[in-house]
């Protein structure tokens, strides 16, 4: 693919992830969505229960989330006690249901400095035609999220004496099998080593990130090389590798049906909810 495309999928879907970490425990991905004007994290179900420290916003907990917002060094958090969140009741680990929205609180300055650097994908904008378009088979797909393996030290910056530089990622991809099961749909989407040999080891930490479809332009009068990126579609959530010791690991995610058509209307019906007990 030519340069410029890449770099414009690279700058485009940025705007919308976001690294997971709780207190000083990098836990995954997410994305920054928007359901009825209720700015939130889409991500997968294992991230907010995972194994070594659930999320507890009792008013009791010493936890934190923290993310960060440009590639300087930076940090920005939120008291987990200000926090509310929805999730799928997961099965098994192969399938889930895997996937979870934490409700940000829009008054807290960690949602205004969300908003100043970063975007909210507005789930609630014409979501049938948004899923028509996350499941066409044309253009390209990528995934998108930071990688547990690459986190490493680096020197003071930006008045921090101690950094930690987490790196984010757009692995560029295409849907390899299609599955439905209990309701749920499931994209795998294919890795190759062979022909991307700086491919991480493990995919650890992607697990929240975005599965996004983009179209690709190029006029009838332009040649090879000439294309450029059209419009992107949040396509679903990625929460599983596979084969990750092959030539060729997959990685899984929830498609556009079980965003658009399962979890968005239990979602909209957990934010009612909320708000007519917090009256």
């Amino acid at each position: 693919m030519p340069s410029n495309l890449n770099e414009g999928v690279r700058a485009e879907l940025r705007h919308f992830a976001v690294p997971l970490i709780l207190n000083d425990d990098f836990l995954g991905s997410g994305v920054l969505v928007e359901v009825d004007n209720v700015p939130g994290v889409l991500t997968a179900e294992h991230v907010v229960n995972n194994s070594a420290a659930p999320f507890d916003n009792s008013l009791e907990s010493k936890q934190a989330l923290v993310t960060s917002v440009s590639e300087r060094a930076n940090t920005v958090a939120v008291e987990m006690r200000h926090l509310t969140w929805w999730t799928t009741t997961r099965q098994t680990d192969e399938w889930g249901p895997d996937l979870a929205f934490i409700r940000l609180p829009e008054s807290a300055g960690f949602t205004r400095q969300l908003r100043a650097s970063k975007s909210f994908y507005n789930l609630t904008l014409d979501p049938k035609n948004r899923m028509e378009e996350a499941l066409d088979s044309s253009g390209f797909m990528a995934f998108v999220g930071y990688v547990a393996e690459q986190i490493t030290d680096a020197p003071p910056e930006s008045g921090f004496p101690d950094v930690r530089r987490i790196q984010g990622y757009a692995f560029l991809t295409g849907p390899e099998k299609y599955h439905v099961q209990n309701g749920f749909d499931y994209v795998d989407v294919g890795c190759n080593r062979v022909l991307c040999p700086t491919m991480p080891k493990s995919f650890g930490g992607v697990s929240g990130g975005g599965l996004w479809r983009f179209d690709v332009l190029r006029d009838v009068h332009e040649k090879a090389g000439q294309e450029r990126l059209g419009k992107s579609y949040l396509a679903g959530v990625v929460f599983l590798q596979i084969a990750i010791d092959t030539y060729t690991p997959t990685v899984r995610g929830h498609g556009a049906r079980s965003i658009y058509e399962v979890c968005l209307p239990a979602i909209k019906a957990w934010l009612k909810s909320s708000n007519s007990s917090a009256k």
